[in-house]
């Protein structure tokens, strides 16, 4: 056997035994490192999400105030978590806060200074935060415009008036009413009802008449100014200029206005490029309309 290279029959078999007890303890030992560990992460799992859910009660309206921030820490500590265990749920408590101040379309100063203040405190991402700012500067504004802050804006070739500042300019086009097809339609022949030899009633009949479809179309693309004297839409082939006591109504829509003028048949309608700020020149108008009308 040994001349030939082969395996005495005995090795093999011994090699086909059971390991020996060392090697049992070292598998134990293995399956009961996994196990403790997996006891750990889980308890830390626990932990983390006991924490996770004070934070979001105290988010819960929007604000975290000095108060909660001790509450927050104290419960931490005693959890033995890290600083990293808390931004795991960052951008969570983050959403949540945002949520919470924007129900109402509108962000007051105390809500603005407490959401970075949650972003600082948690850590939260910049890419976050920026994903939300278009919308929580327009509430912000919009709050503002409320309490009677008015943005002011400069729009390059508007002639202001003596005393005259404008609050905004929003790009749009000025609609008309248009005749787009006319068609001849409505007309009937009738019956007739035989009342003596060659006399007969004509029943039903009538003539047609011209029906003309309509619908708005653009007849001007420009900017609505808006001015503490007139509401403005100056546009490449037609002009509106009206001083804010000429007003007799406004009318909101989604992506635009419509106006009503003091001896002006048919009301102005204006359409917005972009129906994001709608609010926000519906806002404007109604200050103006109530101070200046």
């Amino acid at each position: 056997h040994e001349r030939l290279g082969v395996e005495p029959r005995e090795s093999r078999l011994a090699s086909n035994e059971a390991p020996s007890g060392e090697g049992r303890w070292s598998i134990q030992g293995f399956l009961n490192r996994l196990l403790a560990s997996w006891k750990e992460s889980r308890e830390s799992e626990q932990k983390r999400a006991e924490l996770r859910e004070l934070v979001l009660e105290a988010v819960s309206d929007g604000i975290l105030t000095q108060e909660d921030i001790h509450r927050i820490e104290s419960k931490r500590q005693k959890l033995g978590l890290s600083i990293d265990d808390m931004r795991t749920f960052r951008t969570m408590v983050y959403m949540t806060a945002v949520k919470a101040v924007q129900k109402d379309k509108r962000i007051t100063t105390a809500e603005a200074e407490s959401l970075s203040r949650i972003a600082e405190h948690f850590g939260v991402e910049p890419t976050t935060v920026e994903r939300t700012q278009r919308h929580l500067a327009k509430y912000r504004l919009l709050y503002e415009i409320e309490q009677g802050n008015l943005p002011y804006v400069t729009v390059p070739g508007l002639v202001l008036q003596k005393g005259e500042e404008c609050f905004w300019s929003e790009p749009g086009e000025l609609l008309e009413e248009r005749v787009v097809r006319r068609r001849y339609g409505g007309g009937s022949s009738g019956f007739s009802v035989r009342l003596a030899k060659g006399v007969y009633w004509r029943v039903g009949g009538h003539r047609g008449s011209i029906q003309r479809e309509t619908e708005l179309q653009a007849v001007s693309v420009g900017e609505l100014i808006l001015t503490n004297k007139r509401l403005i839409f100056r546009g490449d082939r037609k002009n509106v200029n009206a001083k804010w006591d000429k007003l007799l109504a406004v009318n909101v829509f989604l992506d635009g206005l419509q106006v009503s003028l003091v001896n002006r048949q048919k009301p102005i309608l204006i359409r917005f490029r972009d129906r994001e700020s709608t609010d926000i020149v519906a806002a404007i108008v109604c200050h103006c309309m109530n101070k200046w009308s």
